[in-house]
């Protein structure tokens, strides 16, 4: 699968860049790193094919996402269920297809719109496209036809925190957690935005708790990621931890002299 979130880096936008967005940052840096303007200049020229490449591949993917039809705006389709269209989805997904997932996720919204997993499924594919913006609003709206889905409340989570959002990201895994206590990837990604927040002792907690989870179930790459998150964040908090201790040190020291200069 590609790294779209790359792509939108290359050209200095989020994920929730609009077409015409990255049309005015491609042109901006095209121009600058331009062969001609750039005569020799090889990390120059590797540059401005990377700029090439990423605005081809977005501008394709955002033209896809567009040009889905809306529930309300389309006509059911004449032939096949629901359910066969999310099965045709499902199997288009598995392969990395995800812009064809999400047209027959779609075909299956025109037929049934109330059907909270497809909401959610169709989330999912928005997200592997890194169309975060679309993704939250196929996720929220999942929500509000099922309140209980727990597997939304930990996808939306994930978008939340690529647009920006840690603290509605930490709410939303908080759901899923409460839904599911035993749900190892939401306790490492709550541990993570924590340590985005600079909660590190919260953040500290969470990745113990992942860390068990995942090793009670087998999932041995997953345990060792995991600890390895948890050393980097041990990590960090000793360090403020040390900084404090030393302004706090600084301080009382002030105020010691402070208080001989005075007698």
């Amino acid at each position: 699968m590609q790294d779209f979130h790359r792509y939108y880096q290359l050209l200095g936008l989020s994920p929730a860049a609009t077409a015409e967005e990255v049309k005015e940052a491609y042109h901006r840096l095209a121009r600058q790193y331009h062969p001609d303007l750039n005569p020799g200049n090889k990390a120059a020229e590797e540059k401005f094919k990377s700029i090439n490449e990423a605005y081809e591949v977005l501008t394709e993917v955002i033209e896809q996402i567009q040009n889905q039809p809306t529930v309300a705006q389309s006509k059911p389709p004449e032939y096949g269920s629901a359910a066969d269209f999310c099965d045709r989805a499902a199997k288009k997904a598995s392969t990395g297809n995800y812009a064809a997932a999400i047209s027959h996720y779609s075909r299956a919204l025109q037929i049934d719109s109330k059907n909270a997993q497809t909401y959610s499924q169709r989330g999912f594919a928005y997200y592997q496209l890194g169309a975060y913006k679309e993704a939250f609003k196929d996720y929220s709206q999942a929500l509000k036809l099922n309140p209980q889905l727990a597997e939304a409340y930990y996808n939306r989570g994930t978008a939340r925190r690529k647009l920006g959002y840690p603290q509605g990201a930490v709410q939303d895994f908080n759901q899923a957690i409460r839904f599911n206590p035993n749900d190892a990837q939401a306790y490492r990604n709550r541990g993570v935005t924590r340590a985005d927040l600079g909660d590190s002792k919260a953040a500290i907690a969470d990745l113990q708790t992942a860390a068990r989870l995942f090793s009670e179930q087998g999932k041995i790459a997953s345990f060792q990621a995991t600890l390895d998150l948890l050393t980097n964040v041990q990590k960090v908090r000793a360090v403020a931890i040390r900084k404090k201790a030393a302004i706090a040190l600084a301080l009382i020291s002030s105020i010691v002299v402070l208080a001989l200069l005075l007698l």
